[in-house]
């Protein structure tokens, strides 16, 4: 039996990142922790993320930064996730039927890779390219940031399935 499982989810992520520069050198530490909260009668999803990121960086023209970077990056997720699925119409007499499913949902691969360029210009303008990859998933992430003042405002477009997200951070670092 076929039925559509549809998902109307909120996700909400804190955390922090770290930076530290000795000249035109940085490292960065970052840690997060996300949960998601379905509309449906579901589990909640935790996960929790973390990442080391080693580069340098450039200064050219009248203030503008290039920066290359490398790093490691930690994803642990293991939930599992119960909840009730309804199927309308799947019965001859036209009777809903509700499935009961508990799924375990874990990343085999907590740990990847990461390359990563940056190019912030004066303006306020960051544009990041990263790509993360391990050995059966890869994944690149084309970051674009406008700084005002201390508030960032992001646009990320992140994965394979090309899912845009729009989130804002409270104080903005940048490297």
């Amino acid at each position: 039996m076929n039925f559509d499982a549809r998902v109307d989810a909120k996700t909400g992520t804190i955390g922090a990142v770290l930076i530290h520069r000795v000249d035109n050198w940085f490292v960065s530490v970052s840690l997060s922790r996300s949960v998601m909260n379905s509309n449906k009668e579901a589990s909640k999803v935790r996960a929790t993320s973390g990442g080391l990121r080693l580069g340098r960086r450039w200064i050219y023209g009248r203030g503008d930064v290039l920066s290359r970077y490398f790093g490691a990056v930690y994803l642990g997720l293991n939930e599992t996730v119960t909840g009730v699925a309804t199927a309308p119409g799947a019965v001859p007499d036209g009777d809903q039927l509700k499935v009961r499913y508990r799924v375990n949902l874990e990343n085999q691969e907590q740990w990847s890779g990461v390359l990563g360029l940056n190019i912030g210009l004066r303006s306020g303008l960051l544009f990041q390219c990263e790509y993360n990859g391990s050995a059966n998933s890869e994944r690149m992430q084309l970051l674009t940031t406008y700084r005002l003042q201390r508030i960032h405002v992001m646009a990320v477009l992140r994965g394979r399935d090309c899912a845009a997200t729009r989130y804002a951070t409270f104080p903005a670092l940048s490297l």
